[in-house]
């Protein structure tokens, strides 16, 4: 996995068998508005970065694992889990569901205590939601509430340098049509 945030911003939560390392920026924000509003730019217009620098790009990456042993379907499930507490935690946290490159990657102890699942109200998964949304806030605070940066969570797509607004109407139907 490759990161736009520095290391240095990457934080550890652990619980009940579950660690998640997680880093979190946001200067690349992806938005799905649900309520059929626009919300601005499709694609944010290539700004220039301030300061004589690069453009700092943001994403959120999470290595979530578990020293329980996990069957295929119940890591995947683990996946969708920690997925979901990464949009909920960063919805909350800058109003985006999440940035263009994020990553989450999931792993077992196969020599562990066996768990079938990994849903939300599993044990499994509930350390992994807690852990996702302490980790993620955690690696924002470090990125973006520090004294040596001006640095801050963009307003909207229009407003970062880079980030995508997903528009538009599927057609949708019943599935024996």
């Amino acid at each position: 996995m490759l990161t736009g945030v520095a290391q240095r911003h990457a934080r550890r939560a652990r619980l009940d068998g579950v660690e998640v390392v997680a880093t979190a920026g946001a200067s690349n924000p992806a938005a799905l508005p649900t309520d059929g509003e626009s919300v601005g730019a499709t694609v944010a217009e290539d700004a220039e970065p301030d300061g004589d620098g690069p453009p700092r790009p943001g994403t959120v990456n999470l290595v979530v694992g578990t020293t329980r042993a996990l069957p295929d379907g119940a890591l995947a499930t683990l996946l969708g889990t920690a997925v979901e507490a990464k949009t909920a935690t960063m919805l909350a946290e800058t109003g985006f569901t999440g940035t263009t490159s994020d990553a989450v990657v999931v792993g077992t102890d196969p020599a562990g205590e066996s768990a079938a699942f990994a849903g939300s109200a599993t044990p499994v998964g509930h350390a992994a939601r807690v852990c996702v949304r302490d980790a993620v806030r955690a690696s924002l605070r470090a990125r973006y509430e520090r004294a040596d940066t001006t640095d801050s969570v963009p307003e909207s797509v229009s407003a970062a340098d880079y980030g995508v607004v997903s528009e538009g109407r599927a057609t949708v139907s019943r599935v024996d049509e």
